[in-house]
């Protein structure tokens, strides 16, 4: 039906795949570098951050949102609802803010968002 291809010669890793009611795809991904997943290009702020990339039924690009800081954010598994809401899990150290506020690690904290 569709495909594409972004990264650098970093490290990018998708974590996980979730399509909601509409057919949309959500990508969660861990990346290093640099990447553009058809919004523009994002670099990682110097240690893993998380990606989280929409796209539609079609493959065109709706949205980009890139969670992180200087320590290692992890994706773990994206899903949605019935309601199409997105449900974000994964761990992080440092600092990360997925709306609303921020959180501070205490070593390996785990989240959902």
């Amino acid at each position: 039906m569709w495909s594409l291809s972004f990264g650098d010669a970093l490290e990018q890793k998708p974590m996980s795949v979730a399509v909601d009611g509409t057919g949309a795809v959500l990508l969660a991904v861990l990346f290093y570098g640099d990447t553009n997943p058809g919004g523009g290009k994002l670099s990682s702020a110097g240690g893993a951050d998380i990606l989280l990339v929409k796209y539609d039924s079609g493959g065109t690009f709706a949205w980009a949102q890139q969670f992180g800081d200087v320590k290692d954010q992890i994706p773990g598994s994206v899903a949605t609802d019935a309601e199409n809401n997105i449900i974000l899990g994964g761990a992080f150290d440092g600092v990360v803010d997925f709306g609303g506020s921020e959180f501070t690690s205490s070593g390996g904290d785990q989240f959902i968002a």
